[in-house]
């Protein structure tokens, strides 16, 4: 994690670089611009205490003098879906930007319908259009993200939080490997259950990179491990109640022997209170609903992605390479964190 605070930036002035130079600051200020005529021995020895002392961070004090704001863009879905999952991501990247303050920020919020395609390319045209230093993605929608492959200025810095394209030109991506969580909670369902019964899992038809690499990577871990037969069943977009009720009906009338369920995102509760007790079940995110029925014993486990700690990561990178110029990871990943009953108290 970046640390972007006040002591852990060095303040060295125009001033101080001449003084250690031997040389006056009109000098130091032709290098550090390239302008003007100064001896190569000079301009080394500027350089070479500039680098010494980190100069380059010094483009910190010069946006605190800066009257201009910085304006970043974030796109993100509207803050109650997904049982407020998204909403905990904003709180996240909101919090850094207090904290960051003094950095003289602009930070805009266009919220999208993350069930609708053509708001998603409104609210993303919007934001292009507002003309940002950077730009917050959570690209879930891959095909509507990958129209604007193309589109993306120059000056703007792309990051990615929460899922991936690595096919577009972001500078990084901050969230969990989601093939890798998926094959984890592959191996909880295999400890669950052994070899027993048959496995459903939700998928989405909806075009959601991350949520469908994490089906996959649950479904060839049983397969390479268990020979449990393995279902699909997939949601609509809208995500209605009385879709969770039909689809958990079908489950059951479709799985005499069903041992396990695995849900790859927040709405595992709504399946929960539906299926009986002897079918294990595995989903997604520390949201309310899920900690209570974990609590209860109808989710056997969660896997937590930390949103707010995704949206720090997120919005404190961004300013890394946006306001101070400098190079970030192409991929942070977080942890995969292990929920359950057992330790659900710790985390909360």
């Amino acid at each position: 994690m970046c640390t972007l605070t006040h002591s852990g930036l060095k303040m060295i002035t125009i001033k101080e670089i001449a003084e250690q130079a031997g040389v006056s600051i009109g000098t130091v200020d032709r290098v550090i611009h390239d302008r003007g005529r100064v001896s190569e021995k000079t301009k080394n020895k500027i350089h070479s205490i500039m680098e010494k002392e980190g100069y380059r961070r010094n483009i910190v004090a010069s946006q605190l003098s800066n009257s201009r704001k910085t304006l970043l863009a974030v796109l993100i879905p509207h803050p109650h879906q997904n049982d407020s999952f998204w909403g905990m991501i904003g709180d996240g990247i909101r919090e850094a930007g207090e904290k960051l303050s003094y950095f003289k920020l602009d930070i805009r919020f266009y919220y999208f319908d993350r069930y609708s395609p053509v708001n998603y390319t409104e609210q993303f045209e919007e934001a292009l259009n507002s003309n940002p230093s950077g730009l917050l993605v959570a690209p879930i929608l891959a095909e509507e993200t990958m129209k604007f492959r193309d589109r993306i200025p120059e000056n703007c810095k792309v990051v990615f939080f929460n899922s991936d394209l690595p096919e577009f030109p972001r500078l990084s991506c901050i969230g969990q490997d989601s093939y890798e969580s998926g094959r984890t909670a592959g191996k909880l369902m295999h400890i669950l259950t052994g070899d027993r019964g048959s496995i459903a899992v939700i998928e989405v038809n909806l075009e959601d990179y991350h949520i469908n690499t994490r089906a996959l990577g649950f479904k060839d871990y049983l397969k390479e491990q268990t020979s449990m037969a393995i279902s699909s069943y997939y949601l609509p977009p809208e995500n209605r109640k009385d879709e969770f009720e039909i689809t958990a009906k079908k489950i059951l009338s479709e799985h005499r022997d069903l041992t396990g369920l695995f849900v790859p995102n927040s709405s595992v509760h709504f399946f929960a209170e539906r299926l009986p007790d002897n079918v294990k079940i595995i989903g997604f995110d520390q949201v309310e609903a899920n900690t209570r029925q974990l609590k209860a014993g109808q989710i056997d486990f969660l896997i937590n992605q930390q949103p707010r700690k995704q949206g720090e990561l997120a919005l404190e990178n961004l300013i890394k390479c946006t306001v101070l110029q400098e190079e970030i990871p192409i991929n942070i990943k977080l942890p995969i964190e292990i929920l359950c009953r057992e330790n659900i108290n710790s985390y909360e």
